[in-house]
């Protein structure tokens, strides 16, 4: 099979031979077309993908990464298992979405799993998490910003490096220019949140200048050697004298939508604490163990909200008893696992064999990371 990456109505796809099974990805970009592209895509994508798999099974991956839920979704569904059924195919087929995606009981072999559950225990080999590494000793409070200008990311780091854990905050946050190259357009929108969060009229050039004098590499986040993104996972040694990470997910809104930001935390063996408590609920509604309060904001503004972080976050640090931490991170990572083995047995049941290959499939976008970080 030779179709890696190819376009159809001007929509892109990418076709992947995974062991005995071609995995086709379905982006974000593809679901918020009309119903009629939708339909006739997805008429083409089956014809093209049956004729070229030589009778592997197709494991359709749709929407996988992304929060947005879209009506093209259900679109999708409707057309693929509709030209699925008509198509004269010998082997298998599954589609798979995230979890935000809640109309999947109302089709066959369409799945919904939480994806980055899956995905981050797949990258973090099983080695990583056999044996615990958190130590009461730890000291380091790690904040990773990530894109600063989402979820109040860099209003908090300004927040956080004044406050009580300021000194044991081991944090990463880019440049301004890197930011600016990254994702221009996201600079009047930082500016906007700081000044909101402040009470301020910072200018652009004050706001380049204290992102500057803030700037830390430690996780390479925003570009690799292609101009890209670099999806790549943190190596676990990143963590060996971390006690807690603050957690800030993607949106805070979108409290239904969990990342690697929450599960890496959790797969590889430490405590955590979200900015956004709501967070911290799905993960209790998920089977997880906090180490935060639950439903302990009644925050009105993101000082407060900065400031319950805190608090959350110091007694993590002061407060913990050995015993009952370890029980909630061994808990928390057999948890992870557990929901892990679940997704694959679903998606083996559809698809025969899957899980000799399953951990290949999550890891399709990422990749742990090399050390690099100092």
């Amino acid at each position: 099979m030779e179709l890696k990456h190819f376009e159809l109505n001007g929509l892109s796809f990418n076709a992947d031979v995974i062991e005995n099974a071609v995995v086709v990805t379905i982006h974000k970009q593809c679901t918020v077309r009309e119903e009629t592209v939708i339909d006739h895509t997805a008429k083409l994508l089956v014809d093209i993908i049956v004729n070229k798999a030589d009778n592997k099974n197709v494991l359709w991956l749709l929407n996988v990464e992304e929060e947005s839920y879209h009506k093209g979704m259900q679109t999708w569904c409707d057309s693929l298992t509709k030209y699925i059924n008509i198509t004269p195919f010998v082997g298998h087929c599954c589609i798979l979405t995230n979890a935000t995606f809640q109309h999947a009981d109302s089709y066959e072999n369409v799945l919904s799993i939480e994806w980055f559950i899956s995905s981050t225990v797949s990258i973090y080999s099983r080695d990583n998490m056999a044996n615990t590494p958190w130590e009461s000793s730890n000291t380091k409070v790690l904040f990773l910003t990530g894109k600063p200008w989402k979820s109040y990311r860099f209003p908090a780091l300004f927040y956080f490096l004044r406050s009580s854990i300021g000194n044991s905050l081991k944090y990463a946050c880019m440049t301004y220019e890197q930011m600016e190259t990254w994702h221009g357009h996201s600079v009047a929108t930082l500016l906007d949140n700081f000044n909101r969060v402040y009470s301020k009229d910072y200018s652009l050039n004050e706001l380049r200048t204290t992102m500057n004098l803030l700037s830390r590499d430690i996780d390479r986040p925003w570009l690799n050697i292609n101009g890209r993104r670099d999806f790549d996972m943190l190596p676990p040694t990143l963590y060996n004298d971390v006690n807690v990470e603050i957690v800030t997910e993607t949106s805070e809104d979108s409290l239904d939508f969990l990342t690697e930001k929450s599960f890496k935390p959790i797969v590889l063996g430490y405590p955590y604490v979200h900015i956004f408590p709501g967070h911290t609920n799905r993960l209790h509604m998920l089977g997880f163990k906090s180490y935060q309060l639950l439903n302990n904001s009644s925050d009105t503004d993101m000082l407060s909200t900065f400031e319950t972080c805190v608090d959350n976050t110091q007694k993590v640090l002061n407060n913990i008893k050995d015993s009952d931490t370890q029980g909630r991170i061994k808990h928390n990572q057999q948890q992870a696992m557990k929901i892990h083995q679940q997704a694959i047995n679903n998606i083996t049941n559809i698809i025969p064999g899957f899980n000799s290959y399953a951990d290949k499939v999550f890891c399709k976008y990422s990749t742990l990371q090399r050390e690099t970080h100092t």
